[in-house]
């Protein structure tokens, strides 16, 4: 039975102690990291580039809306927005015409007024835990308090923290 932390990687996790308590005590785990490694790459899971925090997408665009409210594009990892603009990852210009598009719709989910989407499509937590159910694993860390949202997309409930 498996289970990970998906802020600090460890195996186990670590309930109901922050990562740094859980190194502190136990040490740098370096064993998990391979294990971890091939985990989310068969999960197909991403980290933002800005807070680390591991995202998966389930469908839609490339565009992952992550809770520290960075905008980056899912296949290469690079920032998609800042400041209000829209910028061209490394994928090419038919990505940047889409996510300029997709930035333009009416329903737009990076309008400000409230928390931030997590990825796109349905189920990306309960989905998470489906997988892993059926692997035999239970991973911590995911975002389970998401909420569907008009538009189809998912945002995280939480404010702030982690």
């Amino acid at each position: 039975d498996k289970s990970f932390c998906l802020v600090c990687r460890c195996e186990p996790w670590h309930q109901g102690m922050r990562c740094e308590q859980y190194r502190a005590e136990h040490g740098d785990v370096e064993a998990a990291d391979k294990t971890f490694v091939e985990f989310a790459a068969q999960q197909k899971l991403k980290q933002c580039p800005q807070c680390k925090f591991w995202v998966q997408k389930t469908d839609g665009c490339d565009a992952m809306h992550c809770r520290c409210n960075l905008v980056f594009c899912y296949v290469c990892g690079g920032l998609l927005k800042a400041k209000g603009s829209v910028k061209q990852c490394t994928c090419g210009h038919q990505r940047h015409q889409e996510l300029a598009v997709h930035e333009a719709a009416p329903h737009n989910h990076n309008l400000p007024g409230g928390a931030v989407a997590v990825g796109h499509g349905g189920g990306f937590a309960a989905q998470a835990m489906r997988m892993a159910a059926a692997m035999g694993w239970a991973p911590a860390g995911f975002a389970a308090n998401v909420q569907p949202r008009r538009g189809g997309h998912r945002r995280d409930r939480r404010r702030g923290g982690r």
